[in-house]
């Protein structure tokens, strides 16, 4: 029976997302996002199973994306064991995605 279930699920989804795109036509769905855009985040992590001391972290990041560019600043702090890393990563697209080719 549960499996028959997700069966079901896994084929109605599959079909209303054709009905969906099917009635939308070809435009994008949803409408992306400006191209300029700031996120923060903010999390918890877990690592366990790990040789280290301490398991529980906290988590903090800051993205920016600009038509070509991306930028990423990431850090992790455990406060009890004195731990901080940090990260930072940088992205850069050759073309934009839709744009026309030759």
């Amino acid at each position: 029976m549960p499996l028959a279930v997700n069966g079901v699920g896994l084929l109605a989804v599959s079909f209303l997302a054709d009905v969906a795109g099917t009635i939308h036509g070809s435009a994008p769905w949803p409408v992306p996002p400006p191209e300029a855009r700031l996120a923060v985040s903010a999390g918890y992590e877990g690592l366990y199973g790990s040789p280290h001391s301490f398991h529980q972290l906290g988590c903090l990041g800051v993205d920016w994306r600009d038509e070509r560019l991306s930028l990423g600043l990431r850090g992790t702090l455990q406060p009890q064991a004195d731990f901080f890393a940090y990260g930072a990563r940088v992205a850069g697209r050759l073309w934009r995605p839709g744009a026309a080719t030759r």
